[in-house]
């Protein structure tokens, strides 16, 4: 949880931060946590240089303080910001297997740093896939990081495991009628264009794979993270109990991806 920590210019959460870091015990995953807030400091630097000014919210989400839109979400507070900056700086630095390099550039190439994550049920908004891919990330470090456990591997399957959204979703119209008025408006609304029908988890695998190799445990963790609303589990597939048995990495996914969707992004959706 210490990562979660909110970093402000209050001496009293700052206070906070350093007691709790301190009852750490594990040398490994204090490094981890220092390496995470040292990259962000170094971006609050950078943007203090080019004069804009930079509100800290925690070692992973920093937003400019005239930009920023507090939106309140079951007393979680998530920020309107630079997702794809954000995005990169977590990639680059904790991603350095070969192809990496080669899959951030296709990404870039693609929608993923303005697509939705969703069609109205979570994230359903412009940048909502980063937004959530960011917050999966997050709260698998804050929740299930442990003694042996791999950053790069978490990594991986945080920010990567729902590249399959990329190249998904299109912006459709639709004529909605005005209560107040009782006229009929166009609206829009996200709607499903899959332009690669090659199925969820197993796409993104297959999507990543192109560029970087994958370990077993981070393949199979990012081809089951739907658990069971994945269409093969739904089917009578039993491939998804041994998988869960076999890799806690993938258990950790799906429940990290569990929280974010249900319980840290409700309230991000421009459409329903």
């Amino acid at each position: 949880m210490i990562v979660g920590f909110i970093l402000s210019e209050s001496i009293y959460n700052i206070g906070e931060f350093a007691r709790s870091f301190a009852d750490i015990k594990n040398l490994h995953k204090k490094l981890q946590i220092l390496k995470i807030l040292f990259a962000y400091l170094g971006i609050c630097a950078i943007m203090s240089f080019k004069k804009k000014q930079v509100q800290f919210v925690s070692p992973f989400v920093f937003v400019e303080k005239r930009t920023a839109k507090i939106l309140e979400t079951g007393g979680i507070r998530m920020e309107q910001m630079d997702y794809q900056q954000l995005f990169e700086e977590l990639f680059c630095s904790n991603i350095t297997r070969e192809g990496s390099k080669e899959l951030l550039s296709w990404l870039k190439r693609t929608d993923f740093f303005t697509a939705p994550a969703s069609t109205r049920y979570h994230c359903a908004c412009e940048q909502g896939l980063v937004m959530h891919s960011v917050s999966v990330f997050q709260t698998m470090v804050e929740q299930y990081f442990e003694d042996g456990d791999s950053m790069e591997s978490f990594a991986i399957c945080g920010l990567l495991h729902d590249v399959c959204k990329a190249q998904f979703y299109k912006v459709s119209s639709r004529n909605v009628k005005n209560q107040e008025t009782g006229r009929w408006e166009a609206q829009n609304y996200y709607s499903i264009e899959d332009q690669f029908p090659y199925g969820h988890g197993e796409k993104s695998v297959f999507l990543i794979e192109r560029f970087l190799r994958l370990k077993p445990s981070e393949a199979v963790a990012i081809r089951w993270h739907m658990g069971g609303f994945d269409e093969a589990a739904r089917g009578g597939s039993y491939s998804i109990s041994q998988a869960y048995e076999k890799y806690p990495l993938a258990v950790k996914l799906h429940l990290a991806d569990l929280q974010s969707t249900y319980l840290k992004e409700r309230g991000t959706s421009n459409y329903r």
